[in-house]
């Protein structure tokens, strides 16, 4: 018996209807994770991607979900342009639970792709279930995919030099002091 199954628009939008994701506010930081994945159902390739704009704690919607690479060569581009789901969980800067489904038919802008996406990662709706398919309109998905989520090292920040606050911070002692001096020989 395979484990293997195909979702469609009808069965994920009726579904999808119920999840709701806790946005937060815009202030927080935001992260962004490398995922890779076996397409088991669909040809067996590769499939990498990154996924943007999560906030740690919380659970959010991506800004950004692009596949990277296929070695099966298709699918490569934006999915975020109107998913049917896209609930993402980050806990202590890893990824707990993914819920994101988007089908061809509705990538609108900036999506620029008609293949259709379901990544699912201790998913209440749909477990953990995969895959990447060159359809427009349904996705043939399958558990044991590797799906992995691995955090985007952020770039390296360019530290101000330690110095400068010392020497601004003597240049102002000594100026007080010569203020004080001046008033002083006033008296």
């Amino acid at each position: 018996m395979s484990n293997i199954r195909t979702i469609s628009v009808a069965v994920v939008g009726a579904a999808a209807i119920g999840l709701g994701c806790g946005l937060t506010p815009a202030e927080a930081a935001t992260l962004d994770f490398n995922f890779s994945f076996t397409n088991v159902a669909n040809g067996g390739g590769t499939v990498t991607g990154i996924v943007s704009g999560l906030t740690d704690n919380a659970t959010s919607a991506a800004t950004s979900l692009k596949v990277l690479t296929n070695t099966a060569g298709f699918g490569i581009g934006e999915y975020v342009g109107n998913p049917l789901s896209n609930s993402f969980t980050v806990s202590a800067g890893s990824i707990t639970s993914a819920t994101f489904v988007a089908f061809g038919l509705g990538n609108n802008p900036p999506a620029v792709t008609g293949s259709s996406l379901a990544l699912n990662l201790n998913s209440p709706l749909y477990k953990n279930i995969t895959g990447l398919s060159n359809t427009s309109g349904s996705i043939v998905v399958s558990p044991n995919t590797g799906l992995s989520f691995t955090p985007v090292t952020p770039p390296t920040a360019v530290p101000t030099p330690a110095l400068l606050p010392g020497l601004l911070g003597l240049g102002a002692a000594a100026l007080r002091k010569r203020k004080a001096e001046q008033v002083k020989a006033e008296v």
